[in-house]
């Protein structure tokens, strides 16, 4: 009779421990550098920012004649050197073209400004977004919490994965200790 040798599973509970002990670290590591921190407003969209200008209302001053509420008077025609049958200015068709081209291109640079203001104050609303975005941004990051969080996570990710190392080699070794005549211990059976 041959007797065969049999080693104790110490073996593989050796990686099942290792297992269970770096889960545990990378879990507590990503508890650590995931945890909440101060809520950071976005940055507004140009939409969004377009939609606040239009919301505001015209940007640039209407014309006189609007804001007075004139009313156009009437205009007619008189051929010179006739007695003129109302009150009013009296002026001739080229003076009126002028005056009509005037208003005309008035009105087109008054749009012009308009866009423009429009354009500026859409710009100057993301800017400002961008600006509180960035300083809130700052702000979470210089807290303690937001510098060491990794640290403590690997920290308690470390001690959680000891703690059960030596629990669970407590449980298996029933509190005897672990040394390498209890581990490696053979088991002599007789073959038959």
């Amino acid at each position: 009779m041959k007797p065969s040798v049999l080693k104790s599973s110490t073996n593989s509970c050796n990686w099942a421990l290792i297992g269970v002990a770096g889960v545990c670290l990378l879990l507590a590591t990503t508890l650590g550098i995931g945890c909440a921190s101060l809520s950071i407003p976005p940055v507004m969209s140009y939409e969004a920012a377009k939609a606040e200008v239009t919301k505001r209302g015209p940007l640039v001053t209407k014309p006189i004649e609007q804001r007075e509420n004139y009313l156009p008077g009437k205009s007619q025609v008189v051929d010179v050197g006739t007695p003129a049958p109302y009150k009013g200015i009296v002026i001739d068709q080229d003076k009126a073209a002028y005056y009509i081209a005037v208003k005309a291109e008035r009105d087109r640079r008054l749009q012009e400004l308009e866009a423009a203001r429009t354009k500026a104050a859409i710009q100057q609303l993301i800017a400002d977004s961008t600006i509180d975005h960035l300083k809130a941004k700052a702000l979470s990051q210089n807290t303690w919490w937001e510098q060491n969080k990794g640290l403590v996570g690997f920290g308690i990710g470390t001690t959680v994965g000891m703690a059960i190392i030596v629990g669970l080699l407590y449980g298996l070794t029933r509190g005897n200790g672990v040394s390498t005549t209890t581990t490696n211990t053979h088991i002599l059976v007789p073959v038959r």
